[in-house]
Parts: structure tokens; sequence; C-alpha cells
């Protein structure tokens, strides 16, 4: 009985790590991790800012983005919408620095940072963490009123 359950349950390990092997594409609304190692600068042309409900209900604020060199529209996913601050507007020119993943027919890139009219606006932190979520120090427990994406000049 043990043997037949431990080779039941590493049949199942086996397959389930086949699914997420590089090149398996995964539905893009299953791939909401930061990665590090897929980081990539876009600029284009916004061509829709709007919310949608993601990570437990939480409503966030998603760009469309037409980059004219590869001729691609990138879904960027930036912040909750209450952390974001920023003036843009559909027509605007801005370049996003994200982790990227393309699936099926979606180029995603989860926002680091957004620079428009010559400031950059910061999201998440050099390794990924979201800066609206305390910095890991305090998960779940919403910021101070005053937390909100900050922009150097450039």
């Amino acid at each position: 009985m043990s043997k037949k359950f431990f080779t039941l349950s590493l049949s199942c390990l086996l397959a389930a790590c086949l699914t997420v092997l590089p090149g398996n594409l995964i539905p893009a609304e299953h791939i909401k991790y930061f990665h590090l190692d897929s980081i990539k600068t876009v600029s284009g042309k916004i061509t829709e800012i709007k919310t949608e409900t993601c990570y437990h209900g939480m409503k966030f604020i998603v760009i469309l983005l037409d980059d004219p060199t590869s001729q691609r529209q990138y879904k960027v996913e930036v912040s909750p919408q209450w952390y974001f601050k920023i003036d843009v507007k559909n027509g605007d020119t801005i370049s996003i620095k994200g982790s990227y993943t393309k699936t099926d027919d979606t180029h995603l890139l989860i926002a680091q940072t957004i620079t428009s009219r010559d400031k950059v606006y910061h999201f998440r932190d050099k390794w990924g963490f979201p800066l609206w979520g305390g910095k890991g120090k305090h998960k779940n427990m919403p910021c101070q009123p005053n937390c909100t994406a900050h922009a150097e000049e450039i």
C-alpha cells in the first residue's frame, strides 16, 4: 500500500513540475509574480488606463501600452488603485521598467518603475517587492495615508 502511494505521489509531483517548465505556456492571469531575471524596459504610448480586480479582490491599475519599436501592445500591471498617483492619460508617452512574460497573445509587464515627463515613479524596490506592502515587515497591512508612488527627477 505505501509503495503504491509513494509511486502515485511521485507521479503527481513530476506531472506538476513538467507543467511549469520553460516553454510551457501558462495563462497570463496565473502569472502574477515579479521575476528579476526577466526585467525589461519598454517605451510607448498609453492606449488605455483601467482598473482590474486581482490579488485577493484588490483594484489594480492596468495600463495598455503600444510600443512602436516592437509593434506590440503590453498589458502593464502597476499598483493598487489607491497607490497610483501619477498624472498620465491616454496618448501620453511613457517608459516602463518591469518584469516581463509572454503568454498566448499577451505581453505582460509588472511595473517596477514608470518614467513620465522626466520623473521616475517607483512601485517596487530593487528586489521586486511592492512598495505599498510595507516592505515585507507588515504583510497584508495597509500603508500609511501618505504612502504613494514616489518620484525622482532625472
